[in-house]
């Protein structure tokens, strides 16, 4: 059997950080004192980084919109709509499928950031969506509904209570609902229902 000395393993691990990060500081002195030449030559290696993660970044982002890819299977995904709020997040924006393709919707963010969000869903071919989900009745969980209850077909809403609040994007929200007669169903802790044929909500 071995024995492992886990207080030298421990020692030997702190020494190679402790050294990785003296040869890094020296890397950085020594680009510092580069010839503009060279110094120019480590911007254009920079830059070519920099654009070498964007488009890791972009194949990851088209990836995530690839419908046929995810069929079959139960996805769920978080949006970030990249909507510059001042002073505010943009709040939550979850999108989850069953393997059979029924889509839930999970807040919808700010009103600033629905449009986005229906470009997003139109990019993932959503045509309707069988459960939309306001999990309480701030801005930025019901704003986004605005637009995205004007260009899709909803089933059903789910809802905390109304009566808490009464602002007016919830009463533009309300208002869509009854114009577009979607039913709502007031929801409470314990509650469940299926999303398809197989998915427990």
């Amino acid at each position: 059997m071995i024995k492992f000395n886990y207080k030298k393993i421990l020692v030997f691990l702190l020494l190679i950080l402790s050294l990785a990060v003296v040869f890094t500081a020296c890397v950085n002195k020594s680009e510092s004192a580069l010839s503009p030449d060279k110094q120019t030559d480590t911007v254009d290696n920079q830059k070519t980084s920099s654009n070498e993660e964007t488009q890791t970044a972009n194949s990851k982002t088209d990836e995530i919109f690839d419908a046929i890819k995810y069929k079959g299977k139960l996805t769920i995904r978080f949006f970030n709509t990249d909507v510059p709020i001042e002073g505010s997040s943009e709040g939550d924006l979850i999108l989850i499928t069953s393997p059979d393709g029924a889509n839930m919707l999970i807040d919808a963010g700010l009103p600033e950031s629905g449009e986005v969000l229906v470009e997003y869903l139109k990019k993932l071919n959503i045509e309707k969506l069988d459960y939309a989900v306001c999990t309480h009745m701030h801005i930025d969980h019901i704003g986004g509904y605005i637009h995205v209850l004007n260009n899709f077909e909803v089933s059903k809403m789910f809802f905390p209570n109304f009566t808490e609040y009464n602002s007016k994007t919830v009463k533009t929200v309300k208002g869509i609902i009854e114009e577009k007669n979607i039913p709502v169903e007031i929801v409470k802790t314990g509650d469940t229902f299926k999303l398809g044929e197989k998915c427990g909500i």
